[in-house]
């Protein structure tokens, strides 16, 4: 494998990787929001080192096949033109969708090999380790993720922080099938102004790339941020979305805070011994998000009236 690669991925996410290709999921529930620049970043990087990657976007719902249909297709576009955008190779890069493969023999029967070896008590432990109520639907997801994946490529699969059990149960699970193990490779996630991580949580507390200006403004300013205080959500954007995007360009961060004096910060760090020292005020530092946020959104996606209409009419 390309030693650049290498030393890029295990840089960024502290893991050694084993081969040139990515694998990603998406579900089609919603449009984009800024929890999942965090992994396009990252396919992005890879993508610069000539690298693989692979797009599975999980389309396989109760929705109208038709429904699922367009929001694919619209979903390609965005993601493609986000990748050039980035100056990437896109053809690098390929597409897979849940209902391309689900419905073939071999399939079927690895689903039906999980099944028999994955138990009730490994899914409650590794999975929902906080329920005592599982439901069907509970038990056979993380088989049919794993499933997904395994079938689609033996690759490096990203993979939110938040769901870093599904790797323990994807290496029981397979081992015991006599099938070769997956290999994840987890990014951070980002929550929203609730706590919740952001790419499940609902459309109106995450930040959307269809939310309008104002909308975004307001979602920010909801954010816990106490003078002082590092326990705030709002720095994960900074540390894993803005500071990236300077750094890529080479520059530096510049906060204006209401004393009219502007300081420049080069990493997380530097701004977050500001902000406990308080010489940062809260509402400097959600304001500079929230203009930040918009910047990147603008310069990486199309956000133009009529496009952001038919995105809200498809993923509505």
């Amino acid at each position: 494998m390309n030693s650049d690669i290498q030393e890029l991925v295990k840089d960024k996410l502290s893991i050694k990787s084993k081969n040139n290709t990515y694998t990603w999921t998406l579900k089609l529930n919603n449009s984009l929001n800024i929890g999942h620049l965090v992994p396009l970043f990252t396919l992005a990087d890879v993508l610069k080192k000539s690298a693989f990657v692979k797009i599975f976007i999980d389309d396989f719902t109760d929705k109208p096949s038709e429904i699922m249909n367009r929001r694919s297709v619209l979903m390609k576009d965005i993601l493609l033109n986000f990748f050039k955008k980035m100056e990437c190779n896109t053809e690098l890069i390929s597409f897979c969708c849940t209902s391309e493969i689900r419905n073939n023999e071999e399939y079927v029967m690895d689903f039906y090999k999980m099944i028999s070896v994955t138990t009730e008590s490994q899914v409650i432990k590794t999975i929902y380790n906080t329920s005592d109520n599982l439901k069907l639907y509970n038990y056979i997801e993380p088989i049919l993720f794993i499933n997904d994946l395994q079938s689609v490529s033996k690759s490096n699969i990203l993979i939110g922080e938040n769901k870093e059990s599904f790797c323990e149960l994807s290496k029981n699970v397979l081992n015991d099938i006599h099938k070769d193990e997956l290999s994840f490779i987890s990014h951070p996630v980002i929550r929203d102004y609730k706590g919740n991580v952001m790419s499940k949580s609902n459309k109106n507390t995450s930040i959307n790339i269809t939310d309008g200006n104002n909308n975004i403004n307001n979602k920010i300013k909801k954010f816990f941020c106490e003078e002082g205080n590092l326990k705030t959500d709002i720095f994960d954007i900074y540390e894993f979305i803005i500071f990236p995007s300077y750094e890529r360009k080479g520059e530096e961060l510049v906060v204006e805070k209401r004393d009219n004096i502007s300081t420049t910060y080069k990493n997380i760090e530097s701004l977050k011994e500001d902000f406990v020292m308080k010489q940062v005020h809260p509402g400097d530092l959600k304001d500079t998000c929230a203009k930040n946020v918009l910047r990147i959104l603008d310069s990486l996606f199309d956000r133009s009236p009529e496009y952001l209409k038919k995105l809200n009419s498809a993923f509505n």
